[in-house]
């Protein structure tokens, strides 16, 4: 599935630095996080958002994923700015047959989907 995205487009802009794990296992690189770290409850300063506006721009990504928890007033600022799409991760909850195999599944699929378009 990861495959389908050359190398090159596997780039991952988030909401905040959760899927670090995601990314290093699955060969994709982590670009940027809205709110840097792992928690939500960080602010952005405007200066950090402006240098992951121009990262976003320079390296073509496309996308910005966001999660249960972050700011979506700050996130579609910032898509509006850099010409990108809004994808919401899932990431809070288990599938219906509650397995991580079909979480991790689901997760890349969304990613990937968003990535192709």
């Amino acid at each position: 599935m990861v495959g389908e995205i050359p190398e090159d487009k596997r780039q991952l802009v988030t909401g905040h630095e959760s899927l670090g794990y995601f990314a290093a296992r699955y060969g994709f690189s982590l670009t940027g996080a809205v709110i840097p770290g792992l928690s939500s409850e960080s602010e952005s300063a405007a200066g950090d958002l402006s240098a992951l506006k121009e990262k976003i721009v320079e390296q073509q990504v496309n996308v910005i994923f966001t999660e249960l928890g972050t700011d979506r007033d700050v996130v579609d600022a910032l898509a509006t700015d850099a010409g990108v799409t809004v994808v919401e991760l899932s990431t809070h909850l288990l599938p219906t047959d509650g397995s991580y195999r079909s979480f991790l599944i689901d997760l890349a699929s969304t990613i990937v989907n968003a990535l192709k378009s």
